[in-house]
């Protein structure tokens, strides 16, 4: 095959170098994936903390639409009560 070992030598430390080099760049490439998913974790969890709290705080600082409305109806019907009561001491006095 290759007659002088010399050359042998050279063609396999060259294929060697090569793909100790190769490796090298994948695993380096590897790590930098592997430390932008952990990032990457890690704001996915700030992000649900958030939300959560988000969540757990809403029933303190949003009103439903039906508890508007309810309350609503409620100070309507007093102010119902308030006019009737004076409309009929009005006529009364009056």
């Amino acid at each position: 095959m290759l007659e002088n070992k010399y050359v042998f030598w050279a063609i396999t430390g060259a294929i060697g170098a090569l793909c100790s080099a190769v490796a090298y760049f994948v695993k380096r490439n590897q790590d930098k994936m592997e430390k932008r998913m952990a990032a990457q974790e890690q704001r996915t969890r700030e992000v649900e903390e958030k939300l959560n709290k988000t969540i757990s705080d809403m029933p303190y600082l949003y009103t439903l639409r039906e508890d508007f409305i309810r309350s609503t109806a409620n100070h309507d019907r007093k102010l119902d009560q308030i006019i009737s009561l004076l409309a009929k001491g009005g006529n009364a006095n009056g």
